[in-house]
């Protein structure tokens, strides 16, 4: 499970939920590239950027020449993160469960599931406004409702984000602190064995 509940983000990450429902295009290419440095345990993230980290991208055939020039581009995350920012902190999320087996909170799911149905609410309401002037009102009020939503929905992924980066980072640095020390003990016949390492969780 992850270490911060979405619902839980708002109040415990008080300043990442403030960024990412202030800048959102900003915090998903910050998250992006901070999940890329701390999955690949590197201090550039850039380098192990894709187009949407390769989700989303159901065409194989279609999509594989924009995902190989999309490598390492930042120009590509700026577009991505500007044109595309729902899905783009979504691929960020899903990034992270993959590395390291994290499974979706109910509540996480449900808050998503949520912000979809408003979206798609105000979005038929705006199709009916154009042809019956009566649900332009409504249009306009739902619009307001979907715009706070989505921006609060991504301040808590993006709270989310941070903490478990955080977390991981700290185990990470712990990991390569214990394996260092284990190179610079002093060398036993049992150091000719071969040793098992397992790294994330």
């Amino acid at each position: 499970m992850w270490k911060l509940r979405m619902g839980d983000a708002c109040h415990k990450r008080l300043c990442a939920f403030s960024y990412g429902c202030c800048l959102p295009c900003c915090a998903v290419c910050d998250t992006r590239l901070a999940t890329l440095r701390t999955i690949n345990n590197s201090e550039a993230g850039l380098p192990h950027y894709e187009c949407f980290q390769g989700y989303y991208l159901y065409c194989e055939s279609c999509c594989r020449p924009c995902r190989d020039m999309s490598k390492g581009s930042l120009f590509c995350l700026t577009c991505e993160a500007f044109c595309c920012p729902s899905f783009s902190i979504s691929a960020t999320r899903m990034l992270i469960q993959d590395a390291y087996h994290i499974r979706s909170d109910p509540c996480d799911n449900r808050i998503i599931r949520f912000n979809n149905c408003v979206q798609l609410l105000a979005c038929v309401c705006d199709i009916l406004a154009i042809f019956n002037k009566d649900f332009r009102g409504c249009a306009q009020l739902l619009d307001c409702v979907a715009c706070t939503v989505w921006h609060s929905v991504l301040g808590c992924m993006t709270g989310q984000i941070f903490e478990e980066l955080e977390y991981r980072g700290q185990t990470n640095t712990a990991s390569t602190s214990v394996i260092e020390e284990g190179e610079a003990s002093v060398k036993t016949p049992l150091m000719n064995e071969k040793n098992e390492v397992v790294t994330g969780t």
